[in-house]
C-alpha cells in the first residue's frame, strides 16, 4: 500500500489527506472487511473505480484537519473561534 499526498495543497488539506489515508492503512492492518461492510451499507461504499471509502477514514481526515487548523493557537484563542 502506498500513500501519496499531493505537494500543492495547503497545510490543512495535506493534514486532512494524511489523516484520511492513514486511517485506510489502519483498516488494512486490522483487516476491516470493507467489501462486507459496503454490502451491508455499514459506513463503507465502493466507488465506481473499485476503491472503498469509509466513514471512519472520512472522520479521521476531518478530525486531523480541525486539529491542524488549531495548531499553534492558544487555548484562549480556540475558545473564541466558532
Amino acid at each position: 500500500m502506498a500513500v501519496q499526498i499531493p505537494a500543492r495543497r495547503i497545510r490543512i488539506e495535506q493534514a486532512e489527506l494524511l489523516g484520511h489515508d492513514l486511517e485506510h492503512v489502519i483498516e488494512q492492518i486490522v483487516l476491516v472487511d470493507l467489501a462486507g461492510q459496503a454490502d451491508a451499507r455499514r459506513g463503507v461504499v465502493r466507488l465506481a473505480d473499485g476503491i472503498y471509502e469509509s466513514d471512519r477514514a472520512r472522520l479521521a481526515g476531518e478530525t486531523v484537519s480541525r486539529e491542524a487548523e488549531f495548531s499553534g493557537t492558544t487555548a484562549a484563542e480556540r475558545r473564541r473561534q466558532p
